[in-house]
């Protein structure tokens, strides 16, 4: 359900043009390939809380963006791919994280000491696996570092090359903002999801009754049923980003998104 509503609430951002007019407020005229490659790498950054919504939403945002400045898809598709996974496999508020405390919460379980597995929250034990996701922090670093330097080898050079070519050659390219598209379309539906989802967790594992430290604040998010707070919230954020679309759309007198 929660993969249902993400996919749905990406592709209004998309629609209503709010992450096209974020990228287009972020990048300004900028037509280089090192700006095109850091925006789509800090977006990726921004839409931290799941993979494939990353995906989705900075690929689809980035595409006009990244043909203006000439940088090429397939170099695109690899800075949205290899910081989706990476990200959300870093953020403590993700659509892994209902399932990693799961396993975590099993495993303890699994010792057959009842008196462990209550005692210790999952989430403090994800928290403390963060500095050791190897592969995430090491992909993250690469990435930045090629983007940044602008080196590129083999099939990759060879895109790249061929995309400068084609910047060349035909005429400029838009970043796709429509007309009454605003960033805060985007930015608001996604602020509500990120505030609702720690909220949600915060107040569904009792943090309320408990004295406000970071150790209960652990120990909340880690009680609380995270796969009803994140449909939950996906859903706050979906309803609110159509009634934004509609109403902007209405004020501002802008056409209808395409079928």
């Amino acid at each position: 359900v929660f993969t249902l509503l993400m996919g749905g609430l990406a592709e209004v951002l998309n629609r209503n043009g709010g992450m096209a007019a974020l990228a287009a407020r972020a990048m300004g005229r900028s037509r280089s390939p090192r700006r095109a490659g850091l925006g789509a790498y800090f977006m990726g950054w921004l839409v931290f809380f799941d993979g494939l919504a990353n995906a989705m939403l900075v690929g689809k945002t980035l595409r006009p963006v990244a043909d203006r400045a000439g940088l090429s898809r397939e170099k695109l598709a690899f800075i949205v791919d290899s910081t989706s996974a990476p990200i959300a496999g870093l953020a403590l508020l993700s659509t892994w994280v209902a399932y990693e405390m799961s396993v975590i919460r099993q495993g303890l379980a699994n010792t057959g000491d009842p008196a462990l597995a209550d005692a210790v929250a999952p989430f403090s034990w994800l928290v403390l696996s963060l500095p050791f996701r190897f592969y995430n922090w090491f992909l993250l670093l690469l990435v930045f570092l090629l983007v940044w330097l602008g080196r590129d080898w083999g099939p990759m050079l060879a895109a790249e090359r061929a995309s400068r070519a084609r910047r060349r050659s035909e005429p400029a390219v838009t970043t796709g903002a429509a007309p009454g598209s605003h960033a805060a379309l985007a930015l608001v539906p996604l602020a509500v999801l990120v505030l609702g989802v720690f909220g949600g967790l915060y107040v569904g594992g009792g943090g309320l009754e408990l004295p406000f430290t970071f150790a209960n604040l652990v120990q909340a998010l880690g009680k609380a049923d995270a796969a009803a707070v994140f449909v939950i919230a996906t859903a706050a954020a979906s309803l609110l980003a159509l009634g934004l679309t509609a109403g902007f759309r209405r004020t501002a007198g802008a056409p209808a998104a395409p079928e």
